[in-house]
């Protein structure tokens, strides 16, 4: 073999080992890491307040009995629209209720108390009826004879007093019948036949609704008896219809009256326009699923825009309420999930030339989805969305 081949042959096996050699060593370093790339751009930041609420018909109201009786069967039914002094509900007398043996000889005892009371005030009437009329003789007599001045005009005095005297106790007498019949009739009436059928000219106690609207509960289906202030039946206007919306009042002290609202999660993909009426100025205690007791503030929402499309929300329907807290109209934003603390404050993973730089910035508004970036990044730098504890400055990184 000349000098020539030996050399070339000598030069192949040094490459060949060096190729061994680095294909090892590439194979021992760090591999590049795949991460979420994300940008920094340039657009509005909206701000949200996030709660869920509940629909509630303003002008609501509940229709109850006004008297005990026996109510007769509702026809309306959810839905149907009534208008102002309609008859919506009828209730019959109540019959009375059956007696037990006892209390049957007790109110017979009373009726029969009752009916020698009647008696002896009639008694009473008849006798003063007879002193009337004897009193009555008296002064006429003395009339005549003081005429004829037989008597002194003192005894026609006394005479016409007497008179007057027993008129008085007849009124009374018949005053006292009329009281003793009706307390026995009010006896007889507990003793009366409680099976007894309603005779035809009974007359029904109608129950009116005060303002025109739709049913929106019927509280009892079928006829039954009824005690006063029994809820019937719930009538509401759907035209006049708010969202109630509990935020917490860490959250609620943030929102102000006319605050834009976006209102989704019915379940139909709409999202409905709305504004803040109010802001409760009284908050409550709320017990979350955790057992935590929380204090929280009830936020009134209305329609905004299109009421049109509010009319798919219903009295009690829940739907989700984004209110408007912050709205900047062109900011350098990134994704929230890019932004973590370092130190004091905070940074990112930008990707350079396929790897990854750490940079701090300085961070303004924060939404739950993007964070104003006022330093640090350039529109179209590109960064690490939810980077991994694995991921240092310097790493090879692949772009998912």
């Amino acid at each position: 073999m000349s000098r020539t081949a030996q050399w070339i042959r000598r030069v192949i096996l040094i490459a060949i080992a060096a190729a061994a050699v680095i294909g090892v060593a590439a194979s021992l370093g760090p591999k590049p890491i795949s991460v979420e790339a994300g940008t920094a751009l340039r657009g509005p930041l909206v701000l949200t307040v996030d709660g869920a609420g509940r629909a509630k018909m303003v002008d609501k109201q509940t229709i109850s009995a006004p008297v005990a009786g026996e109510l007769e069967r509702i026809s309306l039914r959810p839905g149907d629209s009534v208008t102002a002094d309609q008859v919506v509900a009828r209730i019959l007398p109540a019959l009375s209720q059956p007696l037990d043996a006892r209390s049957r000889a007790e109110v017979t005892a009373r009726l029969g108390a009752a009916r020698a009371g009647l008696s002896e005030a009639n008694r009473n009437v008849e006798r003063a009826q007879i002193s009337l009329e004897l009193a009555r003789s008296e002064a006429e007599r003395a009339r005549k004879l003081v005429s004829t001045q037989s008597v002194p005009v003192r005894t026609l005095e006394l005479a016409e007093a007497e008179e007057k005297a027993r008129g008085a106790e007849l009124e009374l007498a018949k005053t006292s019948v009329g009281r003793v019949r009706l307390e026995a009739q009010a006896v007889a009436a507990a003793l009366g036949d409680p099976t007894r059928s309603r005779t035809a000219t009974t007359q029904p106690i109608e129950v009116r609704a005060q303002s025109s609207g739709v049913v929106l509960r019927v509280h009892n289906d079928s006829a039954g008896l009824v005690q006063p202030g029994s809820p019937l039946l719930d009538i509401g206007d759907p035209r006049a219809l708010e969202l109630v919306v509990d935020l917490p009042t860490q959250s609620a002290v943030r929102v102000k009256a006319g605050a834009a609202v976006s209102v989704d999660g019915l379940g139909n993909g709409a999202v409905l326009a709305g504004a803040v009426k109010l802001v409760e100025p009284g908050a409550f205690t709320k017990v979350t699923a955790l057992g935590v007791e929380e204090q929280r503030v009830n936020v009134i929402v209305v329609a905004a825009g299109d009421l049109e499309k509010w009319s798919v929300l219903g009295d009690g329907f829940a739907a989700d309420a984004h209110i408007e807290v912050h709205k900047a109209a062109d900011v350098l934003k990134v994704p929230a999930g890019a932004v973590f603390r370092e130190g004091s404050g905070y940074a990112v993973f930008t990707i350079a030339n396929g790897r990854a730089r750490l940079a701090p910035i300085e961070t303004g508004a924060r939404s739950a989805a993007e964070v104003e970036v006022t330093k640090g990044l350039a529109p179209g730098d590109k960064v690490v969305v939810h980077p991994s504890d694995k991921l240092e400055a310097g790493l090879e990184v692949l772009e998912d």
